[in-house]
């Protein structure tokens, strides 16, 4: 019996250890593999100044080359990566303000907002997991739980899958043995700073003939979210539910501590978006509404033309570079305000 007890006992310490250890080693973006990539980059380049967060809407549509050629003064990097969640943008922004050190060369960074929005396959999986913590969980529980409830459950499955390694101990292990893999799988990231197009094809601003070539038409798609957006900016309204209230306050407390630490914080709303009125949740930022325009089809109708598309969701290479360049120059506009 004394036997057994011993037996269950290293067992035991064998399955925490397993879950405990590359916990501690490794870095808390480790489960984004665009952050776990492009991250040592720029923690080794004290010269990065300035710093671009998102999802592939500013992977694909914000070169730094670019914006730092109108501004000057920049020395930037896009950290943005497909499919990055508004949250996890924004928990990801928040894990390195609790590291001091990482921001001390960091003057400014802009962060991609987009709606918030349940999926019941995300928080199978690890992308969905990595980032869980008790306040996190509460947030996102606090956030969906008005508009639906298997969302809340699914949360709290989540987070506790996360604390027993379910779903993520194999991955921990992997990244923390052989990081380099991802490493040398997207090296081409550094050559422009972490811009990248969704394809080849939109290096070459042949995606639209390409698509069409193949049967394919978006400008359908492209259109809806161009009326959305369209009557989302005409609607303005002043007010937004009481799950955005709670996602406006977290940013605004996340602005707010930036700004203490020395880092101007600017928001910047997704482009193309749908299904959220976004404009009304931008009022209420305290950034104001210097960025807020920028999805507005009627100040920017080249940002939904297919002539700068690469799809519905996305600018080609020749809309990325308009893109930049209007960031910058509105971020000369502020910057150069007494």
């Amino acid at each position: 019996m004394v036997s057994f007890f011993f037996r269950l006992l290293f067992f035991s310490m064998l399955v925490v250890g397993a879950i405990i250890v590359p916990r501690l080693f490794l870095p808390t973006y480790w489960g984004n593999e665009g952050h776990a990539v492009k991250m040592p980059y720029v923690e080794s380049h004290e010269e990065i100044n300035t710093l671009f967060i998102g999802s592939s809407r500013t992977q694909f549509h914000i070169d730094p080359l670019v914006f730092d050629s109108v501004t000057g003064k920049t020395q930037s990097f896009n950290l943005g990566y497909s499919s990055t969640r508004g949250e996890e943008s924004m928990f990801f922004l928040e894990d390195l303000l609790a590291h001091e050190n990482f921001l001390q060369n960091i003057d400014y960074i802009f962060l991609e907002v987009r709606p918030l929005f349940y999926d019941e396959l995300l928080y199978k999986n690890l992308r969905g997991k990595y980032q869980l913590n008790k306040d996190r969980l509460i947030f996102l529980q606090s956030y969906f739980r008005p508009i639906n409830d298997f969302a809340t459950k699914d949360l709290s499955k989540s987070y506790i899958e996360s604390l027993l390694g379910i779903g993520m101990v194999r991955d921990e292990w992997s990244q923390l043995a052989f990081p380099s893999m991802r490493l040398n799988k997207s090296i081409a990231f550094f050559e422009k700073r972490g811009f990248a197009n969704r394809k080849k094809a939109i290096e070459s601003d042949q995606i639209n003939s390409n698509l069409v070539a193949a049967g394919i038409d978006f400008t359908d798609k492209l259109d809806d979210r161009r009326d959305f957006a369209l009557r989302c900016y005409e609607a303005d309204k002043e007010t937004i539910s009481a799950s955005d209230a709670l996602y406006v306050e977290r940013l605004n407390a996340l602005h707010d501590d930036l700004s203490r630490e020395g880092v101007a914080l600017y928001f910047i709303p997704t482009l193309r978006f749908e299904n959220t009125p976004l404009p009304n949740l931008f009022r209420k930022l305290n950034q104001g509404d210097l960025y807020a325009e920028t999805s507005n089809p009627k100040r920017y109708p080249e940002f939904y033309s297919p002539e700068f598309s690469g799809d519905a969701a996305h600018l080609n290479l020749q809309g990325a570079r308009l893109y930049s360049t209007v960031l910058a120059d509105l971020f000369l506009s502020i910057s150069a305000t007494p």
